[in-house]
């Protein structure tokens, strides 16, 4: 990771996201802990409940969001 967060304060990519199947809790946490532009997670009605907290975070932190297998 020291690596992309290296290569985006050099310019030479435009921002690092967080691709994961982490639990919501560990999502959040990984937001609050790095400087991740976003993440991309799976996201349906089916496992909202689990990565609701993730959502949330995100939000409040100002990250993008983009979802995985949005109907289940």
């Amino acid at each position: 990771m020291a690596a992309a967060f290296q290569a985006r304060a050099e310019g030479q990519v435009g921002e690092v996201f967080l691709s994961t199947r982490m639990d919501g809790a560990a999502i959040a946490d990984a937001l609050r802990d790095q400087p991740f532009g976003g993440v991309t997670l799976g996201l349906s009605a089916l496992n909202a409940p689990y990565r609701r907290r993730a959502v949330a975070a995100a939000r409040r932190l100002g990250r993008a969001v983009v979802c995985m297998n949005p109907l289940g």
